[in-house]
């Protein structure tokens, strides 16, 4: 077989890769990675889940739906460990619906950051700037079946800080 001659293929079409052989297949590794970690996450039994690592997981795998949206996501570095008694399959499904909501709330070209924070009370996962937080967004979120059922089993929470344009989820500290 023959590679096909992509200098040609550009000059004709005017077509400008956004991304290099390089990247492409290092997002590729990414993404089966993370695949295999969220597939096992289904077998693992309760607890504990470490809620940094969760997050980062459910960022890569979220990488293509905000991309197609045009908004970035960005993890903050945090200090230290935060682990949660829950398994670890129903945590990332909770941060899925909040990342994915937190997404529908911006606009394109943002970026998006995901932030853990813990408190005297509480461990809190924070989503934001969103530039379209609402009321009405935070209380569907809240009012959806399987958001409360996974918030009641976890002991947590979302709220939105309207003021700062923040999706707040929180997990209560015992």
């Amino acid at each position: 077989r023959r590679v096909p001659d992509l200098s040609r293929i550009r000059e004709a079409t005017g077509y400008r890769p956004t991304l290099t052989l390089d990247e492409i297949l290092a997002r590729a590794d990414e993404i089966a990675k993370s695949t295999n970690q969220f597939s096992h996450s289904v077998d693992q039994a309760d607890g504990p889940a470490d809620l940094g690592q969760s997050l980062i997981l459910i960022k890569t795998m979220a990488m293509r739906f905000a991309t197609q949206r045009h908004i970035g996501l960005k993890v903050v570095p945090w200090k230290r460990s935060i682990t949660l008694p829950v398994q670890p399959f129903m945590l990332l499904h909770l941060l899925w619906l909040c990342l994915n909501s937190a997404m529908a709330s911006t606009n394109a070209e943002k970026v998006i950051m995901l932030q853990i924070k813990r408190t005297d009370d509480a461990n809190l996962v924070l989503f934001g700037p969103l530039s379209h937080l609402e009321a009405s967004t935070v209380a569907k979120l809240n009012d959806s079946a399987d958001t409360a059922a996974l918030l009641h089993s976890m002991d947590a929470k979302i709220e939105g800080d309207l003021r700062k344009g923040e999706l707040v989820l929180s997990f209560t500290r015992n």
